[in-house]
């Protein structure tokens, strides 16, 4: 059998949003691929809680053809009830009214049930799989070593192992030693590690009974609410059909991006660590903190400005290559939309076995631009909401407690600072890149 008759391999290492993502949409592309899936774990399983996405994720996803199944996985959709903010830090709140788009929000763990549905049945998924390393020898298949001892072979390998990926560090590790210059292999091994980006987030889910049964008019109980003050905020929304409220806590120190966090990435902790964080705001959002016993705090760790998402027939895909603060909600749907177009140029008819390398090349060229700004945008409308900006910086928590900040400069921080970061998710869609993407395979092919 010639090379060109031969099924292109893929291995998928890593079962989260993205990996599912991506073999979702090689299942969708019509090509006929032999695809493994390696998860660490026992089970397909998220960290986390509640999920949202804005338009322009939704409108991905649905040509994809997962609308209706999302729909009865128990998905919450506001058409006519926004997201609606308020200043929360100083007594009583200030509301600044509602964004310019609605978000459908889901469970973590029914949305990957989804994705599974959706799946290849003869894509093969390997639990308990975590990868050690790989060797990718252009003349023969890519070699995969795992902790347990085990190897596997593949044509492509596609890192979707999230924040600690072993798929990246290497890639790196590889790209640094085969690299003359010393300064410039440190900073190929410098890409290896993820940097903390000053935030910690607080995570919760609610059973919205119990917020009934203490509260029965909360008013978080059935649209989303966002409260925003200096240095930290707190959103939350319905899922599952209104049985849950997904609850988020963000707590931003400033000056710390790109330095390393001294304790654990992911704790429980008592519920007083939090409520103490918030103790003089708003009572609609202290009261709700009773509600929540032991929170998982989650310290958010940065992927940011590699070179490159491809080496070889190798490529990174979602937090493995662009991990990113949650401030636009946007960290999941970037993982989809990397997982589409990689899809799309593995799957074109030219790519085949005899261009792999160009077809990755043109994933990275098309993906990385635009994640590494989505990624900085995430950074800056932080910045915003948490009153941390230039134009803010004069005020003090203390100012802004007491309500001494203009009302027009507030207003201004969240609908054009804030606000503007998030109209591309709202209005655009990805289309255009996986139009693009095409074309520049035939441009080359």
């Amino acid at each position: 059998m010639s090379t060109l008759d031969k099924k292109l391999r893929i291995a998928i290492v890593g079962g989260g949003i993205g990996g599912l993502s991506f073999a979702v949409a090689l299942s969708k592309s019509g090509a006929d691929f032999d695809v493994d899936i390696y998860e660490s774990a026992q089970c397909f399983s998220e960290i986390g809680a509640g999920i949202g996405m804005w338009p322009r994720v939704s409108r991905t996803l649905q040509s994809l053809g997962l609308e209706e199944d999302l729909k009865k996985a128990g998905s919450t959709t506001w058409d006519d009830t926004l997201f609606t903010y308020y200043k929360s830090d100083e007594v009583p709140a200030v509301s600044f009214g509602a964004a310019d788009s609605s978000i459908r929000a889901y469970h973590r763990a029914d949305f990957l049930k989804v994705l599974e549905t959706h799946i290849s049945e003869q894509y093969k998924t390997h639990f308990g799989k975590r990868i050690a390393t790989y060797e990718d020898d252009p003349t023969s298949p890519i070699v995969i070593h795992f902790t347990d001892g085990t190897t596997a072979t593949c044509d492509v390998l596609v890192g979707t192992d999230g924040v600690k990926s072993a798929v990246r560090k290497t890639l790196f590790t590889h790209l640094a030693d085969q690299e003359g210059d010393s300064s410039k292999a440190e900073m190929l091994r410098k890409c290896v590690v993820p940097t903390w980006c000053g935030l910690v987030m607080y995570r919760a889910l609610i059973p919205t009974e119990d917020l009934k049964a203490a509260y029965p008019d909360h008013f978080v109980i059935s649209s989303p609410r966002y409260f925003f003050g200096k240095h930290q905020s707190a959103l939350t929304y319905p899922i599952q059909e209104g049985r849950k409220v997904n609850f988020a806590a963000l707590v931003f120190s400033s000056g710390c991006r790109d330095t390393v966090y001294d304790g654990p990435w992911v704790s429980q902790v008592h519920q007083g660590e939090l409520t103490g964080l918030y103790e003089h705001w708003d009572p609609r959002l202290t009261t709700l903190l009773k509600s929540i016993d032991s929170p998982l705090k989650w310290v958010v760790n940065e992927v940011r400005n590699l070179p490159t998402f491809v080496s070889g027939r190798v490529a990174i895909l979602g937090d493995a290559a662009h991990s990113m603060m949650p401030t636009l909600a946007s960290g999941a749907g970037q993982a989809i939309e990397d997982a589409v177009i990689l899809a799309d140029v593995l799957s074109h008819a030219q790519t085949h076995h005899i261009a792999i390398e160009r077809a990755l090349k043109v994933y990275d060229e098309i993906r990385r631009p635009f994640s590494q700004q989505v990624q900085q945008w995430s950074f800056e409308a932080g910045q915003s909401i948490w009153l941390e900006g230039s134009q803010m910086q004069k005020y003090s928590a203390e100012d802004s407690s007491m309500g001494r900040i203009p009302h027009d400069e507030l207003e201004t921080v969240l609908r054009v600072d804030t606000f503007g970061k998030y109209h591309w998710v709202w209005q655009t869609t990805l289309t255009p890149d996986r139009e693009l993407a095409i074309e520049k395979l035939r441009v080359v092919t």
